[in-house]
């Protein structure tokens, strides 16, 4: 019992523009009995100019030493917007073929982006929410640490006034009784002496003067 090969091709890159090097495609087959012959085929027909077949990525059950070339292709050119197409990968055993598409899309190369690697991206996306997690941290512990401190200084400025207001009360009262124990300060009220004057004696004066 057997069947025919399992086919997938797998990209070398996820990301394929313009002036890219040494692009890369890989067939995986598997099956049994074991796959004898992978080829490739380009919209149909023959592969892009400076195209490279070698190599075995071919997995399960197989003869032992057994060597199945044609599972890598690497494009030699630099890539081009017209190496755009599907590419086809047919692997055979003794029971039939086994085939698998690639939709290869060639874009321009507009910004760097299309060099950093899936990884590397995630990494930059979790740095900058990070950064940004950071950010709004520092804020909130800025804006509550500006909130401590005016409650801070109006608690101090009302002691102070307190403080002020206290101090300015003890000097009217003391202001106050200096005032009232200066003897200076103090009328003093004389009774007026209203005496009866006796009459006068006439003759006693008259007697005087003689």
């Amino acid at each position: 019992m057997g069947n025919p090969p399992e086919v997938k091709i797998s990209p070398g890159s996820g990301h394929w523009f313009v002036g890219m090097e040494k692009a890369e495609l890989h067939c995986e087959a598997k099956g049994q009995p074991p796959v004898s012959n992978i080829t490739w085929t380009w919209r149909g027909g023959a592969l892009p100019e400076g195209s490279q077949v070698s190599g075995s990525q071919v997995s399960g059950s197989q003869v032992s030493g057994s060597q199945v070339s044609g599972s890598r292709l690497v494009l030699g050119q630099a890539l081009r917007l017209n190496d755009s197409g599907v590419f086809q990968c047919v692997a055979q055993n003794h029971l039939g073929p086994g085939r698998a598409e690639y939709d290869f899309t060639v874009t321009e190369r507009s910004f760097l982006l299309a060099d950093i690697s899936d990884n590397l991206l995630m990494v930059l996306i979790g740095a900058g929410a990070g950064l940004l997690l950071l950010m709004v941290l520092l804020m909130v512990l800025v804006n509550r640490h500006h909130k401590n401190k005016h409650k801070r200084l109006q608690q101090e400025l009302s002691q102070k006034t307190e403080e002020i207001n206290s101090l300015s009360r003890q000097n009217s009262m003391r202001r106050l009784n200096s005032v009232n124990s200066d003897p200076r300060s103090q009328v003093t009220t004389q009774t007026p002496d209203f005496r009866i004057m006796e009459p006068w004696n006439w003759g006693e004066a008259d007697a005087m003067f003689l």
